[in-house]
């Protein structure tokens, strides 16, 4: 008789921990009571507490949201969530702490603007992986191999951003609009599947990657040298713009790019030569661009699909472009330059076409990345 009891409360203990539930006061904190693993979801939403605690071990997904006297969340004992964890428009929370969860698939911290402290442990095991509008200053480390989206945007106070584990990354990665001082570091990573931008960093290091299956945006930067030496394979478009202090680039083994190529308005960079693209023989989309050149050397390059266009303000002339590059274009070509300077030759230099103004938008960025017209328009004869 008493195994039949027994038997029949651990089923009705079972059955209140495996339906979606929606939290919004202390009190309801009570349907969790004896639940160590809930499979289905915990909604914390509209919740009138500063402190929500929990002591649930796993769970299948647990979202906080749109509580806004919420100050401190506790979930000391949590260890792995199959699916999502998203803390999102909490406006007055200050603190995170989750010390021992270690697997999570979806990870998410969204617009908690006042958020400045997480306790936490590596994640040995993660998917996504998302901090977007924080004050925190120490990202939560991960020593997974893999990890698939990363986005960290918009933490004003964020300086390291360090994935020294990170071998492979199958979605995309954003990084934009941190500290000033920012620094992206990706020690190991030598695969990226997806759609990347970097932004508003004063450093980056990528030095290992070698294949970058979708497009490579490097935008508005105040670093100095982009490294790509290892890279070989750039399945889409790279886009190197507004970067005011990049006087250095240099991706040698690249020699098939399999959309468009920009560079345009870094204002420091003076030189594409022998080094930047020594191997690069073959540009699918087309070409813009547009600086203070004083040399341009695609000492590889045979062919070129979709339209070019040079605008250089400075030494490097539209008639050495003419003779050198120009030939190997297949679509549209164009160059402009100040009609004072001064061609290869000596003589006073000229435009081949109308000048075109080239424009980059500066918007928000989630998995879809930033895209730009002229690179877009590939293939154009």
């Amino acid at each position: 008789m008493k195994l039949l009891f027994l038997s029949a409360l651990l089923a009705l203990v079972a059955g209140q921990c495996d339906e979606d539930i929606t939290i919004s006061s202390e009190s309801d904190l009570s349907q969790l009571s004896g639940c160590n693993s809930y499979s289905g979801q915990i909604t914390v939403s509209n919740y009138d507490g500063a402190t929500l605690d929990m002591s649930i071990k796993s769970a299948d997904s647990i979202v906080v949201e749109n509580s806004f006297q919420l100050a401190q969340i506790n979930f000391g004992s949590l260890t792995t969530i199959s699916k999502n964890f998203q803390i999102q428009n909490n406006t007055q929370l200050l603190g995170l702490s989750i010390p021992k969860l270690s697997s999570v698939d979806n990870f998410q911290l969204i617009n908690n603007p006042n958020l400045n402290v997480i306790l936490s442990t590596s994640f040995s095991k993660i998917g996504n992986y998302q901090i977007i509008q924080s004050q925190i200053v120490n990202l939560i480390p991960v020593s997974a191999s893999t990890i698939k989206n990363i986005e960290i945007i918009a933490n004003s106070f964020l300086i390291d951003i360090s994935f020294p584990s990170v071998v492979n990354n199958t979605g995309y990665i954003n990084i934009v609009d941190n500290h000033s001082s920012a620094f992206a570091s990706f020690d190991s990573l030598t695969t990226i599947s997806g759609n990347t931008t970097f932004r508003d960093l004063a450093g980056l290091r990528v030095d290992n990657v070698t294949t970058v299956s979708d497009t490579f945006n490097v935008y508005e930067n105040t670093f100095t040298k982009l490294d790509l030496s290892q890279l070989s394979t750039l399945s889409k478009d790279l886009s190197i713009a507004n970067n005011t202090k990049l006087d250095t680039i240099k991706i040698p083994g690249v020699s098939n790019l399999g959309g468009g190529l920009q560079i345009i308005g870094n204002s420091a960079l003076t030189q594409i030569e022998n080094s930047t693209f020594t191997t690069l023989s073959y540009i699918k989309g087309g070409v813009s661009l547009s600086g203070p050149f004083d040399n341009i050397t695609f000492p590889a390059l045979t062919r070129v699909d979709g339209a070019f266009k040079l605008n250089t303000t400075g030494t490097f002339s539209c008639n050495t472009a003419s003779t050198q590059i120009r030939p190997r274009v297949k679509g549209s070509y164009s160059c402009t330059q100040p009609k004072s300077s001064t061609t290869s030759s000596g003589s006073s230099g000229s435009s081949n076409s109308p000048a075109s103004s080239i424009v980059i938008n500066r918007s928000s960025i989630g998995a879809a990345c930033i895209t730009f017209a002229l690179i877009a328009a590939t293939l154009f004869f």
